[in-house]
């Protein structure tokens, strides 16, 4: 269960932090969309309660290279 609430945490944080009407992702979830979809670079952020971490902005969530979308991601037990 805490695994889930430090998650749900730093997504409420980066949400607060990022602008307005913008998905903020992670290196993570950027090396996993990367292919699919555009993203533009914020540089280095503070998130509250965690280090500074190199994040990205989604501006079109619509595919942007014609690929289906696929993620799998491995959440852990």
């Amino acid at each position: 269960m805490a695994r889930w609430g430090a998650a749900v945490n730093l997504a409420s944080r980066m949400e607060s932090n990022g602008a307005s009407g913008a998905i903020q992702i992670t290196r993570s979830t950027h090396d996993l969309i990367e292919d699919q979809f555009d993203c533009e670079s914020r540089g280095i952020v503070k998130v509250k309660g965690a280090d500074e971490m190199e994040v990205w902005h989604v501006p079109d969530v619509q595919l942007t290279r014609g690929k289906p979308l696929n993620l799998y991601l491995d959440v852990g037990p």
